[in-house]
């Protein structure tokens, strides 16, 4: 037989039904003696569910439930727009994959004429400074040979 400093250790377990099969069965031999471990379980018990019910989920307001299941069947049922898995979806992957791949063609086609042309930039405009103890503006002269910058 266990004595009440052991039972108490093992009322926790009991209450939350984590106990082996002979440590329950000593620990219920022992509560059937000893009137003050009884009352510890009492306790134990009284404790958990009190913590149980402060904690127990709480249903959202019937209101709240209703606007949320509405917004989901809107957005469901919103024509055009298209989301992935859905039908509308599928149609315009290859759309996007054919503009991909133009935009990829121009791109390149853009960099080969400009590799082989490389004064085609644009000249760069005058730059503007003050003039020495005249206090307006002086242009300056845009550069007559325009050399082409590293990609």
């Amino acid at each position: 037989m266990i004595d009440c400093g052991e039972a108490s250790e093992l009322i926790t377990a009991y209450v939350d039904g984590e106990l082996q099969q002979d440590d329950e069965e000593r620990l219920c031999d022992h509560l059937d003696q000893c009137p003050e471990c009884r009352e510890k379980l009492d306790f134990e018990r009284d404790a958990k569910e009190i913590v149980k019910l402060q904690h127990a989920p709480r249903p959202s307001p019937t209101k709240v439930r209703k606007r949320i299941v509405d917004g989901v069947m809107r957005a469901s049922e919103a024509p055009g727009q298209a989301r992935p898995g859905s039908p509308g979806h599928a149609r315009l992957k290859p759309l996007m994959v054919s503009l991909m791949f133009i935009l990829a063609l121009l791109c390149g086609v853009a960099l080969l004429l400009r590799s082989a042309n490389p004064r085609a930039e644009a000249p760069t405009a005058p730059k503007a400074s003050r003039a020495a103890g005249a206090g307006g503006l002086r242009y300056e002269a845009a550069p007559t040979e325009i050399i082409p910058k590293p990609f």
